[in-house]
């Protein structure tokens, strides 16, 4: 059965009430997560009792691609057309969790430390405003104007050079 039939086939389950009666008539069930094998393939224990576990694969969606399922996760599951066929996790359910960063998320991919290791931080970043771009933390500002000025304000301004450090301008005015 082809993607679209699957989702053409669990929406109408869907809109129709998730009526079936019989156990073989593939139907959208809550599910536990009892297990995840190597191969990815995950093995459900339906909240409806009178169904017995069986093995699914996973839905991929563009929507919210790399989901993690983890054993113990509330799933929503496609049961299989036939006993002993497969199944399909649909998505998570419950609370929304947001997502956590790790060090090959899209990010980082192509920053990379001098010896070729992933570096964890981008290696370029690029904010933009079309007027004035202002950073602030607490009494400490950073003004960008579109005409070219630049403001650094602070209690306490401080440069450091570990080479030569050059002030170069039409005028220079020191205090």
């Amino acid at each position: 059965m082809s993607q679209s039939n699957v989702q053409a086939s669990v929406l109408a389950t869907v809109l129709s009430g998730n009526q079936a009666t019989q156990r073989d008539q593939p139907r959208v069930l809550r599910a536990d997560i009892r297990s995840i094998s190597s191969d990815g393939m995950i093995e459900v224990v339906p909240v409806d009792e009178s169904v017995a576990p069986f093995v699914c694969d996973v839905l991929q969606s563009a929507l919210n691609p790399g989901t993690r399922l983890e054993i113990g996760d509330m799933v929503l599951v496609f049961s299989p057309e036939t006993t002993g066929g497969l199944g399909c996790v649909l998505g998570r359910t419950g609370a929304y969790r947001p997502p956590k960063f790790t060090p090959d998320s899209a990010a980082s991919r192509d920053s990379y430390q001098a010896d070729g290791q992933p570096s964890g931080v981008p290696a370029h970043i690029v904010i933009e405003a079309a007027e004035e771009l202002t950073l602030k933390c607490g009494d400490a500002s950073l003004d960008l104007r579109k005409d070219g000025k630049l403001m650094i304000r602070g209690k306490d301004v401080l440069t450091r050079a570990k080479r030569t450090q050059r002030i170069k301008g039409g005028t220079v005015a020191i205090n």
